[in-house]
Order: structure tokens, then C-alpha cells, then sequence
């Protein structure tokens, strides 16, 4: 019956991993298999989340992971702006998702040439139409991430791809939900803390936004105004980094 579990629980591990040689060890010990349950789930799930990525290849992931998650938020604003006839649709807006499709399929993919060209593209498009400059900030950004060289890295995490959908504004970052969704985030850094460090890249734009917040307020909105950004980013970051420092030295 151990022995039954032990495998279906290995093949949550990659199918290069070893296997066998685990399912020798994990006999052999004769440990109740109750305590061995969740140190395979957390090491299956890991082992599929970066495996054995050195640490400077962690960051390259997580900034085009970052780009992803730019892209698809500020195409999905935008779209929710026009269908609320806030956005008016204009060629150039097709245009700006069309070059947002082709940069997110690249990413994907992990063809990194294509992806920096297109999110240039989505960055020039959405800079000359001039209707919603929040998104031309955040397209601005993931344009920059996307021109870091480094080794291909196909982005394929269903979380980053869900994350951008998710109906919440990423500018008002004291919002009850918004915190929620955080913590879920920095929890899920214990499996794969790339999404965490993707996060708090992202976020990084909302130093970017913060300029036109700024005009009117008094020096202490300012202060708290900045110094709710600069937490919120770097709770992300600092776990993260620090997860992905503990992992490459494991």
C-alpha cells in the first residue's frame, strides 16, 4: 500500500527526476508514510517549479514573467474600459492588442527576440495613441524587462497567466482584496517564489504612476502615498529574492 502511495506521489516529480532511486530510499527508510506525504508534495510541486533553474536564470524568469503579467493586465483594463465606453476602440487600440497577443505567445513560447520586439511594439503603439497612459507606463515597462539578454525561459505558469484577470486595480494598492491576494502570492513563494519576485517586478510601475498622484497632495499624502508603494513592492521582492537564494543553494 506505501508503496502504491509513494509512486503516485512521485509522479509529481518531472519524469527526469529519479524516481526509482527515491522510491528506494523512501522503502528502505521505513518512515510512517503520513510524514513523508507532505515533504513529496512540497519537493513534486518545486521540482516542476524551477527544478534546479541556478539563481541568475530565477530573476531572467521572473522579469519576463513580469513583462506577462504587464501586458495582459493593461490589455484586459483596456478592454473593460472600451466595453464600459469609458476607452474609445479606435485601429490603434486593435493595434496594441494585436502586438500584445504576439509578445504574450512569445513569451510563452520563450522566444525572447520576438517577445522584446513585439512588447517595443505595444509600447510605441499604445505611446502614439496617447488615450490611457497608465497602460503606456506598464507597457513601457514590460518593454524594458523583455530586452534583459539571458538563455530562453518559456514563461508557462497557469498563476501568471490567471493573475492578469483577475478584476482589481493595480494602483489602488491599499485595497482589502488587493492585500488578500498578496498574501496568497508571498504563501506560494514556499513552492515557486519566481511568482512572487514576478509580482513585485510588475508592481514596480506603480513608481512609474505615482508622478501624476502626486500633483495637489501635501507633503505627508506624499509621504504615505510613496511609502505604501515602496512596501508593497518590496514585500514581494524581499520574499522572494530571499526564497530563491535559500532554493539555489539547496
Amino acid at each position: 500500500m506505501s508503496e502504491r502511495l509513494y509512486e503516485t506521489l512521485l509522479r509529481l516529480y518531472p519524469a527526469a527526476h529519479p524516481r526509482d532511486e527515491m522510491l528506494d530510499v523512501l522503502l528502505t527508510a521505513g518512515r510512517p508514510v503520513w510524514r513523508e506525504i507532505p515533504s513529496l508534495l512540497l519537493g513534486g510541486l518545486r521540482a516542476r517549479c524551477g527544478g534546479d533553474q541556478p539563481l541568475a536564470v530565477r530573476w531572467l524568469y521572473a522579469a519576463r514573467a513580469a513583462a506577462l503579467l504587464l501586458l495582459i493586465f493593461s490589455a484586459v483594463g483596456s478592454a473593460r474600459e472600451v466595453a464600459s465606453t469609458w476607452l474609445p476602440l479606435s485601429t490603434m487600440q486593435i493595434l496594441v492588442w494585436v502586438a500584445v497577443a504576439l509578445a504574450v505567445v512569445s513569451i510563452i513560447a520563450g522566444w525572447r527576440v520576438p517577445a522584446a520586439l513585439a512588447g517595443f511594439a505595444t509600447f510605441a503603439i499604445s505611446a502614439a495613441d496617447g488615450v490611457d497612459w497608465r497602460a503606456v507606463t506598464a507597457y513601457s515597462l514590460a518593454a524594458v524587462l523583455l530586452l534583459i539578454p539571458g538563455p530562453p525561459t518559456p514563461v508557462r505558469n497557469p498563476i501568471l497567466l490567471a493573475l492578469p484577470l483577475v478584476p482589481l486595480d493595480a494602483v489602488a494598492l491599499g485595497t482589502e482584496p488587493l492585500y488578500l491576494l498578496g498574501l496568497a502570492v508571498l504563501a506560494w513563494a514556499v513552492v515557486d517564489e519566481r511568482v512572487a519576485l514576478a509580482v513585485g517586478l510588475a508592481f514596480c510601475v506603480a513608481f512609474l504612476q505615482v508622478i501624476a498622484d502626486l500633483p495637489g497632495a501635501d507633503a505627508r499624502g506624499v509621504l504615505i502615498l510613496t511609502g505604501s508603494r515602496i512596501a508593497y513592492v518590496a514585500a514581494f521582492l524581499v520574499v522572494g529574492a530571499w526564497a530563491a537564494r535559500r532554493r539555489a543553494r539547496v
